[in-house]
């Protein structure tokens, strides 16, 4: 039953990426004030590259300092340190069923379940994103 005043919200389902690699599917996508949220499931397989396993330790890190922070044990930022590389390489990004994709800032945020991720493209809509990652626009 629809409301006169009710909103309806568009969610997505997309991928996130980490260059080649499949990290993982996000549902129930949505913006919300320049920030993107949505519910994750790994993809990451047992037999891993090098990449995939420090992929795989970041999220892992992600959801276990965020439980400390839930907890109120006030974990400190520093240790992600040891995944610099993986924050500033500019590799993490979503890919929409159509194709297009958006370049996440730094890297997402996991916490049990959930994902976050801010898009160096803010304004752009996602029917019309752009053309995949890597390709010539």
């Amino acid at each position: 039953m629809t409301h006169a005043n009710s909103i309806e919200l568009k969610t997505m389902h997309l991928q996130l990426r980490y260059g080649e690699v499949l990290v993982g599917t996000i549902t129930d996508a949505l913006e919300h004030q320049g920030t993107w949220l949505g519910k994750f499931e790994s993809l990451m397989c047992a037999n891993r590259t090098e990449t995939e396993r420090r992929i795989g330790e970041f999220i892992a890190l992600c959801k276990e300092w965020h439980g400390r922070v839930d907890s109120g044990e006030g974990p400190d930022a520093s240790e992600f340190d040891a995944f610099r590389d993986l924050l500033t390489s500019g590799q993490w990004h979503v890919a929409a069923p159509n194709g297009a994709a958006a370049r996440i800032e730094e890297a997402p945020v996991f916490v049990e379940g959930e994902i976050s991720w801010i898009c160096q493209t803010r304004d752009a809509p996602w029917d019309d994103f752009g053309p995949p990652v890597g390709k010539a626009s």
